[in-house]
C-alpha cells in the first residue's frame, strides 16, 4: 500500500436533543416521529490501533438535524422494543473525507417501563 492508500475512517459522535410525538397511546403498538438537532463531533484519518493516537488536525465540529419515524411495542409491560428509522442532515464546515455525511439512520432498541 502506498501511504494515501491506507484505509481510513471517519467517525461522528452526534450529541443530540429531540423531541418525541407519540401519535396513538394507551396501545400494544405506539407510533412516533422524533425530530430535533444537534452538536456533531467527526474525526478523519486512517483506521486507529489501540497504540495511536488521533490526529487532531483531521477533527472538525458541525451540527445536524434529524426527523425519524417509528413504534414502540410493548405486548408484555414493563418491557417493550422500539423501532426507528429515519434521516439525518449532517454538515460539517471544515470537508473530512468524502464530504457528505446526510444517510438514513435505523435504530432498534429495548426499553423498560417504570
Amino acid at each position: 500500500f502506498h501511504k494515501s492508500d491506507e484505509p481510513s475512517t471517519i467517525t461522528m459522535l452526534p450529541i443530540e436533543i429531540g423531541l418525541k410525538h407519540i401519535l396513538v397511546s394507551q396501545t400494544a403498538i405506539n407510533p412516533y416521529a422524533v425530530y430535533g438537532a444537534g452538536l456533531l463531533l467527526a474525526s478523519y484519518g486512517r483506521s486507529l490501533h489501540k497504540s495511536s493516537l488521533p490526529n487532531l488536525s483531521n477533527f472538525s465540529t458541525g451540527f445536524d438535524i434529524f426527523l425519524t419515524t417509528g413504534i414502540q411495542v410493548t405486548p408484555f409491560q414493563p418491557l417493550g422494543l422500539d423501532l426507528n428509522f429515519g434521516y439525518i442532515v449532517a454538515v460539517l464546515p471544515k470537508k473530512l473525507g468524502v464530504g457528505d455525511y446526510s444517510g438514513l439512520r435505523a435504530t432498534v432498541g429495548l426499553f423498560f417501563i417504570f
